[in-house]
């Protein structure tokens, strides 16, 4: 069983997220552009979910991307990392249940690791073939 995390996040923070990610057990990996991270959540079912900021390169929000993948794959888990959650939960896309979590940035990398450790435990892990 494998987890992956992607992260879909504009700024050089994404390494460190990656990194807390990694070290809590997740396979993780940063894109700046909705439209690459669409790509691999269409063609690679190991993604368990996607940490996504509300402002991204390549005209879309993170709310508007969060629609797109979860219209793509219903169970992924989706969570908002951004300073700007207001700003999204404002957007005329948003809805409660796009977000597994909404979180405030700044934020502790051990709690951000920990808060998905709970979302996507080890057991429910993807099976990577």
């Amino acid at each position: 069983m494998t987890r992956n995390i992607l992260v879909l996040e504009n700024e050089a923070f994404a390494r460190h997220l990656v990194r807390a990610l990694k070290n809590a057990g997740f396979q993780s990996g940063a894109l700046v552009r909705a439209n690459d991270a669409l790509e691999v959540i269409r063609y690679n079912s190991g993604v368990a979910g996607v940490s996504v900021d509300f402002n991204l390169f390549g005209g879309m929000t993170g709310v508007e991307f969060a629609a797109a993948a979860r219209a793509l794959r219903p169970n992924l888990v989706c969570v908002l990392l951004s300073a700007n959650v207001e700003g999204a939960r404002k957007h005329p896309q948003y809805r409660p249940d796009l977000f597994a979590r909404e979180l405030e940035k700044p934020i502790n990398i051990d709690t951000y690791a920990r808060i998905w450790q709970e979302l996507v435990p080890e057991e429910q892990g993807t099976m990577v073939e």
